[in-house]
């Protein structure tokens, strides 16, 4: 008779119980659920497995009572599905625009499409992702000068106040040069960053401070 080593049983004698195991155990790699996504609808296929397991949210979406957890479909006409596209990527690989996925030139999100991916990740409780959009926009700082104040304005209306990210931009603007000009504009448009950049800059903040960006992780 054959003997089983210890990761598997032989073709040749194998019970039940365990057939049933390892055909539910393959079968966890092969289920898949579909994500609708964008106005012009852009088609996800995702293994079930890999994104319950990085979120509550679609934990409870596909394996709770929800009516996706019987059409294994979820719509999202309102997420852009480059964001989707690198919530994805992250989820099977741990990075944002992975290796596989640098075909051709290289391009990278820019700062206002990693905030914008932070609030997505906020939104489907994905703390690990949180954490890697204000690490990428730690590491491209500068650029958040580049981008207009209202793409600033998402981060402050859609986060829970003193979240990582609107403490991540906080201490980039003071750390950046000069503002003046940019600064009155902001107490014009962004009077919630306006009020928090005054609180900062009361309680001692400057540019001179150590920062690193586990400063701005949150608990996994």
């Amino acid at each position: 008779m054959e003997v089983a080593d210890s990761y598997g049983s032989s073709q040749g004698d194998k019970d039940s119980g365990r057939e049933a195991w390892e055909k539910s155990y393959i079968n966890r790699f092969n289920d898949t659920v579909t994500f609708i996504v964008g106005e012009e609808i852009q088609v996800f296929n995702v293994n079930k497995m890999v994104i319950t397991k990085i979120s509550p949210f679609f934990r409870a979406a596909f394996d709770g009572a929800w009516t996706e957890s019987s059409s294994k479909t979820m719509e999202l006409p309102d997420i852009e599905p480059i964001l989707f596209a690198a919530l994805i990527d992250w989820a099977y690989s741990g990075s944002i625009i992975s290796e596989h996925a640098r075909e051709g030139p290289i391009y990278s999100l820019t700062a206002r499409s990693l905030v914008q991916l932070h609030i997505m990740a906020d939104r489907f409780q994905i703390p690990g992702l949180k954490n890697a959009t204000n690490d990428g926009i730690f590491d491209i700082y500068t650029d958040l000068f580049k981008m207009k104040i209202s793409n600033l304005h998402d981060a402050f209306d859609k986060l829970p106040e003193n979240s990582t990210l609107q403490c991540l931009l906080i201490d980039m603007w003071i750390r950046g040069e000069d503002r003046t000009g940019t600064t009155i504009k902001l107490v014009e448009s962004l009077p919630k960053m306006a009020l928090r950049l005054i609180n900062a800059y009361e309680s001692g903040a400057n540019a001179e401070d150590e920062w690193n960006k586990s400063d701005y992780h949150e608990d996994l």
